[in-house]
């Protein structure tokens, strides 16, 4: 199975120019990272002594859950994806973690919505970093909204500082 880039090309309004599609020299060989669509990075975003920068979780085969995709009654479309820790790939580089990623991405009119959701499925704590990777292209910044952070520590790893937040969030410095 291949890693699924994504690209929603076709479903997104026009004036917003698309997901960025992945390059036309992208290799799908597992071995790098493809740039471009969403890549998820997980257990740790950045360099990683362990594995590749920003981890694992974006050049590893990912399972298409066709079971919990379709079409809501209001029209909206969603996909759902999988990726679990496995003793031949990951637990290679993060031996003794156990977890279940899932990603479900909904296009709705004018809007993409992503949902990436960690499940510790050991008995050790969990400790990681994960984001989505989000290549867009839009008209201007101001267009773009980030919700669902409230009650999170959040870190800006470009300024070093705490970043504005929206009401209810919390920021933490440190390496991520």
């Amino acid at each position: 199975m291949q890693p699924l880039p994504l690209s929603l090309s076709p479903l997104i309004p026009r004036h917003y120019h698309a997901i960025h599609p992945p390059s036309e020299a992208a290799v799908f060989d597992g071995a790098k990272a493809i740039r471009g669509g969403i890549p998820v990075c997980f257990p740790q975003f950045g360099p990683w002594e362990l594995g590749p920068n920003h981890g694992f979780a974006r050049i590893l085969p990912w399972k298409f859950l066709p079971q919990e995709s379709g079409v809501t009654p209001a029209g909206d479309a969603f996909a759902s994806f999988q990726l679990r820790d496995d003793p031949a790939t990951t637990g290679a580089m993060w031996p003794g973690r156990h977890f279940v990623l899932a990603l479900v991405v909904t296009l709705s009119e004018g809007t993409l919505t992503t949902n990436l959701s960690v499940e510790n499925t050991g008995e050790a704590p969990l400790e990681f970093t994960a984001l989505l990777h989000t290549y867009l292209r839009v008209p201007t910044i101001a267009d773009v909204g980030v919700s669902g952070l409230q009650g999170v520590d959040l870190i800006d790893k470009v300024h070093h500082a705490r970043p504005p937040l929206p009401p209810g969030c919390r920021a933490r410095r440190g390496r991520s």
